[in-house]
């Protein structure tokens, strides 16, 4: 787990109730690398137990370029963040339709 600068925080937490959030239902998911699996299986655990505010890079792709990680919200939900170098891009609220999740998410 990462500590983030209230910055960051609070850049997330606006794009939380932006745009940037995609709908639950969407089918608007990106691929996930099957290498990035278990690290988001990891922190998947991790951040049902973490406090608010906390954030797990979970996974890359773009030689790091893009990157994704779960983040534990005021809200106490936890998104997953999709940013493109260090900007947040989307939004995502996990589900069963992510591969790397469908085995851990119980809803």
């Amino acid at each position: 787990m990462s500590q983030i600068s209230q910055q960051l925080i609070d850049n997330i937490e606006t794009s939380i109730l932006s745009n940037k959030l995609m709908p639950k239902d969407s089918d608007n998911l990106p691929a996930i690398s099957f290498r990035d699996y278990e690290e988001a299986k990891i922190g998947w655990n991790i951040m049902k137990e973490a406090y608010k505010n906390d954030y797990f890079l979970f996974a890359s792709n773009s030689q790091g370029m893009t990157s994704y990680g779960f983040y534990k919200a005021n809200n106490g939900e936890i998104y997953i963040i999709e940013a493109f170098v260090g900007e947040i891009q989307k939004i995502y609220i996990p589900s069963k339709k992510w591969d790397c999740l469908k085995n851990l998410i119980k809803d």
